[in-house]
């Protein structure tokens, strides 16, 4: 099951669990104790899904005159690491963590954004996967169109998986 599905299914089952206890209290109905610690277990299983599987693979592209930008968010501890995968030398590209504030690198766990900068070195078109490998999570490859115009601007756009 892939991960954002199993994403949508756990936040399903865990809006209608909470409008069903809320259904029960409005009701006056006694309410289970083990219906409350299962609401809370799947508020929190959402939480964890929606922390890590969800946002790993949200990217932003950015491109300014010369170079674009992809963004990938991760956490120590378990967080994917992502690659770059091009047979082309129309651009080049250097890597960095991100993360909220400089004191997080030494916080086991902490959250941050790994940004991929491209630069164009000559005219041409390329595909370009970036992949995503979790050791906890699910493994996904994102695929990519990579143009460098007459200018070496670089534009880099979302392809669907081949």
């Amino acid at each position: 099951m892939s991960g954002t599905l199993f994403y949508w299914i756990a936040l399903g089952i865990a809006l209608f669990t909470i409008v069903f206890v809320v259904w029960r209290l409005k009701g006056k109905r006694k309410v289970s104790p083990v219906l409350i610690i299962a609401s809370c277990l799947l508020i929190l299983v959402f939480v964890l899904l929606g922390g890590t599987r969800e946002m790993s693979f949200i990217n932003e592209t950015k491109s300014d005159d010369s170079t674009a930008t992809l963004e990938f968010e991760s956490f120590d501890g378990g967080g994917p690491e992502y690659t770059v995968v091009m047979d082309s030398d129309i651009v080049s590209y250097t890597s960095k963590r991100q993360y909220a504030k400089e004191d997080h690198e030494d916080l086991d766990g902490a959250g941050y954004d790994v940004i991929f900068t491209f630069t164009g070195v000559k005219p041409g078109q390329a595909d370009m996967t970036v992949e995503e490998r979790s050791p906890i999570g699910d493994n996904e490859d994102h695929h990519y169109t990579v143009t460098v115009d007459p200018e070496l601007r670089v534009e880099i756009k979302v392809t669907p998986e081949p």
